[in-house]
C-alpha cells in the first residue's frame, strides 16, 4: 500500500481505525539479523514547560541564512555507502529531515545543523526510495524506511556517519506488507511502527522487541480511518501519542483527524484525545509531558488555502494551549512539530501556499516562527538528542 508524503497528492488507501485493546505477541525468526542493530539510551533532558496563555500573536517569521560549511572527510562505510561528508561527533546538534530527489521521482533523507549551515545528503548509496527516517535515543543511530520495487516499506538502520547500514525489520514475518515510521523508545529497547497488512483494510499501531524482534500490535486500524504519521514515546515510555486520520466515503480527501494515546504494553485500549472535528494531528511528546500537534494534516491535505498551528495539551488531552496564529486566509502551514531537546524551540516544517515546505522552529513561549536556510526546502524534522 503506498504511503502518501508531504510534497505527493493524497492517495486512496483502504484502512483504518478499531482500536483494540487485544496485544496480540508473535515471534519473528530473523531477530539474529538485527540483534546488532539494537540502539542505547541516552539520558533523560529536561525541557521548559509550555506556555502559560491560551493564544500567542500572529507568528512573525524570520530567516537564518546558511554561512557555508567545511565537509571534512570521515571513515569509510559497510554495505556501498561512503560515509558521512561532516562527521556526526558526540554533542553535536543535527536536523535529520526529508525531501523529494531533483527529478522528483523520490525521497531523500539530509542532515543540517540547526543554523542551516552543513546541509548535505545521506545514504545516497542505499537503494531505493528512503523515508521517515528517526534518531536513535543516544544520537548514534538513525532508523529509516526503504521503499523500492519489492515493497512499499521496510526499516532499515544505518549509524550517523552513514556506516553499518543495513536492512533491521521488513514485518513480513509477522504479516506485515510493509512497515513505516520507525520510532526507538528512551530506552532503546523497543521500537514502535506501523504495520501495513496485505488486505488494504487495515493498519495496525504496534511496537517490536529490538532484542527478540517479537512484534506487539496495540491497535488495529480499520478504514475509512488510517494511521499515515510518525508515532511519539512519553518521556517515561510507557505511552505512545499517534494520529488517526479519517478518509471520506470517496476516499479522496481527509474529513477529519485527531490524536490519540495507548500504553505501549498493550494493557489498554487507546484513548482519544482531540475531536475528529479538530483536525489535530502528528503529535511530539515533551519532557515535560505535554503533548504539542499541528492542526491539518500536511501530508494528507493539499488545499493551499488552509492553514495549520501548533498546540500543546496534558498527556490526557486538558490544558489545551494554542502556540502559533496563523490566520484564516494566510494559507500558512506550521506543521510536523518536534521538540529540541532543549524544550527551547520546536522544529516544524513550514509551507505557505502552494509552496514547497522549508525548515524552522517555533519559540514555546511567544509563537514566533523562525525559518532556516536548508538549501531551499524540506519537511519532517528530526533533532538529534543530547547524548
Amino acid at each position: 500500500m503506498s504511503r502518501s508524503w508531504f510534497v505527493l497528492p493524497a492517495i486512496a488507501a483502504v484502512l483504518v481505525v478499531a482500536c483494540s485493546s487485544g496485544a496480540a505477541a508473535v515471534s519473528n525468526p530473523t531477530a539474529s539479523t538485527a540483534a546488532s542493530l539494537v540502539a542505547t539510551a541516552s539520558p533523560s533532558t529536561a525541557a521548559t514547560a509550555s506556555p502559560s496563555t491560551t493564544t500567542t500573536a500572529a507568528p512573525s517569521t524570520t530567516t537564518t541564512a546558511a554561512p557555508s560549511a567545511a565537509m571534512p572527510s570521515a571513515p569509510g562505510a559497510s554495505l556501498t555507502a561512503a560515509a558521512s561528508a561532516l562527521p556526526i561527533t558526540a554533542g553535536e546538534p543535527w536536523l535529520l529531515f526529508g525531501r523529494r530527489t531533483a527529478d522528483g521521482s523520490g525521497q531523500d533523507v539530509r542532515l543540517v545543523r540547526p543554523d542551516g549551515t552543513g546541509e548535505h545528503q545521506i545514504l545516497a548509496d542505499v537503494p531505493g526510495d528512503l523515508r521517515a527516517a528517526a534518531w536513535s535515543p543516544d544520537g548514534k543511530r538513525i532508523a529509516f524506511v526503504v521503499r523500492d520495487d519489492s515493497t512499499d516499506g521496510t526499516i532499515w538502520a544505518a549509524n550517523g556517519d552513514e556506516t553499518g547500514a543495513a536492512k533491521f525489520y521488513d514485518g513480513r514475518g509477522d504479516g506485515c506488507a510493509s512497515v513505516f515510521y520507525p520510532s526507538w523508545s528512551p530506552d532503546g529497547s523497543k521500537m514502535a511502527l506501523v504495520c501495513y497488512p496485505a488486505d488494504d483494510k487495515h493498519a495496525h499501531l504496534a511496537v517490536l522487541d529490538t532484542a527478540s524482534m517479537r512484534l506487539t500490535t496495540l491497535a488495529d486500524l480499520t478504514w475509512p480511518e488510517f494511521l499515515d504519521d510518525p508515532i511519539s514515546w512519553s518521556p517515561d515510555g510507557r505511552t505512545l501519542a499517534f494520529s488517526v486520520l479519517h478518509w471520506d466515503p470517496t476516499n479522496q480527501f481527509l474529513d477529519g483527524s485527531l490524536v490519540a494515546t495507548v500504553p505501549a504494553d498493550g494493557s489498554a485500549k487507546a484513548t482519544r484525545l482531540t475531536a475528529m472535528t479538530e483536525f489535530a494531528t502528528y503529535p511530539d511528546w515533551g519532557a515535560d509531558g505535554r503533548i504539542v500537534y499541528n492542526t491539518y494534516d500536511v501530508g494528507n491535505m493539499h488545499d493551499p488555502s488552509l492553514v495549520s498551528n501548533l498546540f500543546t495539551m496534558a498527556a490526557d488531552g486538558s490544558g489545551v494551549r494554542q502556540l502559533t496564529n496563523a490566520k484564516p486566509g494566510s494559507a500558512l502551514r506550521i506543521a510536523e512539530p518536534r521538540w529540541d531537546p532543549s524544550g527551547a524551540r520546536i522544529w516544524v516544517s513550514v509551507r505557505e501556499g502552494g509552496a514547497r515546505p522549508h525548515l524552522g522552529w517555533v519559540d514555546p513561549a511567544t509563537g514566533k516562527v523562525t525559518s532556516i536556510d536548508a538549501a531551499g526546502y524540506g519537511a519532517h524534522p528530526e533533532p538529534r538528542p543530547h547524548p
